[in-house]
């Protein structure tokens, strides 16, 4: 497959950008690509600001203006900008970084390109991880993927988790995650959502052969819609991160998607179908 050559970072108001900037980091390392990062202003907050209720911190009840608003997003957009900087250099990574005020999809799906791998993150105070996923995958069209991130994810040194189902876009998943385990000298887990021992050796038979001979390998078997199964083996492996096919099962639900990344705590990368 084609790795993706650009792993595109969505940055906001809500939560730390820390977490997101450093898995984007990690992931532009591991297959050598570039970091972008996209800080929107959000539109909404903007509406919001002008409202007569609104006021501006605890320090007292001055009013927050659209002004203030924008004077607070710009100082966010370069403490971010500054991160990813710094993040970069330590990885000797190229990068780039845009802010842009407007609606958050229609941004995001302007910014995303062919090839992109796109990184969104749920918050605590913010967005949750199905809503991130519904926002991810209907925008971002023409991206390779996306990957979502939740508000406890931590970096650490593990497995990298595959689950393919089977099917044709099972290759890349399998392809992805074991340029991920070999870069990162990581064990590959590959999760073989099938009925039966008999339907998955096809489908462990053919992660080897992409996977490679040298590669430390590891398989599970797991029915297709098993979601609490699925959650008790990424809680239990406790992966570096979590690869899987957006439009395969079980991830074409967005409450799956969810469960999956809060069960993982890592970053769940969903590759789309390529194209022709």
């Amino acid at each position: 497959m084609n790795l993706p050559r650009r792993i595109v970072v969505m940055l906001g108001s809500e939560g730390e950008a820390g977490a997101a900037l450093e898995a984007a980091a990690m992931l532009a390392s591991a297959i050598d690509a570039r970091l972008a990062g996209l800080f929107v202003e959000d539109q909404e907050l903007f509406d919001l600001a002008g409202l007569p209720s609104m006021v501006a911190g605890t320090g007292g009840p001055a009013r927050l203006t659209p002004e203030r608003m924008a004077q607070a997003l710009r100082d966010e957009a370069r403490t971010c900008q500054r991160l990813m900087a710094q993040m970069a250099g330590r990885a000797h990574l190229s990068f780039e970084f845009m802010s842009a005020r407007g609606d958050r999809r229609t941004l995001l799906g302007e910014a995303s390109l062919k090839g992109d791998l796109v990184l969104c993150q749920a918050s605590l105070g913010g967005p949750a991880a199905a809503e991130v996923a519904a926002l991810a995958r209907h925008t971002t069209t023409a991206a390779a993927g996306v990957a979502l991130i939740g508000p406890l994810a931590r970096l650490r040194t593990g497995p990298v988790v595959a689950i393919d189902d089977g099917d044709e876009a099972g290759q890349q998943t399998i392809a992805l995650a074991a340029q991920l385990a070999a870069r990162q000298h990581q064990k590959l887990i590959v999760v073989a959502l099938a009925a039966d021992q008999k339907a998955a050796e096809p489908i462990i038979a053919r992660a080897r052969t992409i996977a490679g001979h040298g590669a430390d390998l590891a398989t599970r078997l797991l029915p297709p819609d098993d979601l609490e199964r699925l959650a008790d083996v990424l809680a239990e492996t406790e992966p570096c991160c979590v690869v899987g096919d957006l439009e395969g099962r079980p991830f074409t639900d967005d409450q799956a998607v969810a469960q999956a990344v809060r069960a993982a705590r890592a970053p769940l990368i969903l590759l789309r179908r390529p194209t022709m």
